[in-house]
């Protein structure tokens, strides 16, 4: 573990599986397994194993704070999130206004992301997001009940790999310029999918590998993914790629930068 620490550099996100599935800190579960019921105690207990675990030290005041950014040279500033911390109770996101129960980043995070965004002179700007933006991710899958994640799909954790790329031109919401969406995973667990996709930004499916709609697919049928990323320093090219365990290109794509 040592010599794979100093090999390999991490940026270190969580979602809800540190906890338990779906958790936010209002909820208090129904579930005999477990002997504490208040999410927002075992969510306590989780970060301090995960920052034990994978110390972060993002900052001296906020010691226990996950989002943060790396600005990796004139190429590339990485914003990194948290859409666990203080996001809201899991509903339909049907809220006429944008309460404090439909928070997600919350305001200092969303805040923070915005002027960091600005304030970039980047040529890319990547954002990375433990939930997909564009899915839909049902708090009770079978009910087909509340969201998770974003997307309500009335026009997103998933465990399969997929490129998105979404468009003004086939969104409900046409405010933003043409961007791309990476979703690579799982790198050791059960597959599903694929999900619904929600048209409010105008996403189209570029790529994607899952396994037709089971639930749970084994590991041991090779459905295990993650992405690579490079970026030529001359041109400013970026090259994402998925890819399978054995390294293995499954899709690859060039993302010419604008002048």
């Amino acid at each position: 573990m040592r010599r794979f620490n100093a090999a390999l550099p991490q940026y270190v996100q969580w979602d809800d599986h540190e906890v338990t599935n779906n958790w936010f800190h209002e909820r208090v579960l129904d579930d005999k397994r477990y002997t504490e019921k208040s999410c927002a105690l075992l969510a306590a207990r989780a970060k301090q194993a995960m920052f034990e675990f994978t110390p972060l030290g993002v900052d001296p005041v906020e010691s226990e704070r996950v989002y943060r950014a790396f600005h990796r040279g004139p190429r590339m500033d990485l914003f990194m999130l948290d859409m666990r911390s203080y996001r809201g109770p899991n509903s339909e996101n049907q809220q006429a206004t944008l309460s404090d129960e439909a928070r997600i980043l919350g305001r200092a995070q969303t805040q923070w992301l915005k002027a960091g965004l600005l304030a970039s002179t980047a040529t890319w700007k990547v954002i990375a997001a433990d939930m997909p933006l564009g899915l839909v991710v049902y708090h009770d899958a079978g009910r087909k009940w509340g969201s998770e994640a974003v997307a309500q799909g009335n026009g997103p954790d998933v465990h399969y790999c997929a490129t998105h790329h979404y468009d003004p031109a086939r969104a409900r919401f046409q405010d933003f310029a043409p961007f791309y969406e990476f979703v690579s995973g799982p790198l050791h667990a059960g597959g599903f999918g694929p999900n619904e996709l929600d048209d409010t930004f105008g996403p189209q499916v570029v790529f994607t590998r899952h396994p037709g709609g089971r639930t749970n697919a084994p590991p041991t049928e090779g459905g295990l993914y993650f992405g690579h990323v490079t970026i030529e320093g001359l041109t400013g090219v970026m090259t994402v790629s998925h890819r399978d365990l054995t390294g293995a290109v499954l899709h690859r794509l060039e993302l010419t930068p604008e002048r």
